[in-house]
């Protein structure tokens, strides 16, 4: 983002980009998930799983040179199944 960046400005809120090509671009709370970590919307526990698969992503996308595409799921759909069902809401 920031090569792609001719100037930013820091809020309370964000970010603003201003872009090489004009436009601008509000990146709320850093980029991280406002509703996960910036209020009570989802319980914690409900969270997790969530927070693991960005997780897991973000690794895979830093140990591989990735092309420019949709990829698979770093973890198996049974494994994220049993992350899911391990959660008791109350």
């Amino acid at each position: 983002m920031k090569r792609l960046c001719l100037n930013e400005k820091r809020t309370k809120i964000g970010t603003w980009y201003e872009l090489a090509n004009g436009n601008k671009i509000l990146l709320l709370a850093d980029g991280f998930p406002v509703n996960f970590f910036s209020s009570e919307s989802v319980p914690d526990k409900a969270i997790d799983p969530i927070l693991t698969l960005m997780f897991l992503g973000a690794v895979k996308l830093a140990k591989e040179d990735l092309e420019p595409k949709i990829h698979k799921c770093p973890i198996d759909e049974n494994d994220i199944a049993s992350l899911f069902r391990e959660i008791h809401f109350t």
